[in-house]
């Protein structure tokens, strides 16, 4: 993605995040890979996409919740793979601290609706 400062920061910060977890996922063991690394991976693309859709939906609000839904999910996700020691400490809190920027984001998009 190029660093056009013309586009809204919270597409900078999706295609981060993405950009992280799919290095992440990369990086498992076969064993959570191929299962919960692949959801972890659709549900961070499907962020994303989510997120490029907000500005063209006519509800930008249940758009922006939608987004936040996803965001959420894959804390949830992160946290799980900590838990199973599938991931270390470190990487959980670099995950974290992009989902929280993604976030705030939004939360900023959604206070401006």
């Amino acid at each position: 993605m190029s660093k056009d400062n013309s586009e809204p920061l919270v597409y900078r910060r999706a295609y981060e995040l993405v950009l992280i977890i799919c290095r992440f996922v990369k990086d498992l063991s076969p064993n959570y890979r191929n299962s919960i690394g692949l959801i972890l991976q659709k549900e961070a693309l499907n962020f994303i996409h989510s997120v490029y859709n907000i500005r063209a939906s006519e509800d930008k609000k249940l758009a922006i919740l939608k987004s936040t839904s996803s965001l959420y999910f894959m804390r949830t996700i992160v946290s799980l793979l900590l838990d199973l020691n599938a991931m270390k400490l470190e990487t959980n809190v670099l995950i974290n601290e992009h989902l929280e920027k993604s976030l705030s984001q939004l939360s900023a998009w959604q206070k401006n609706c």
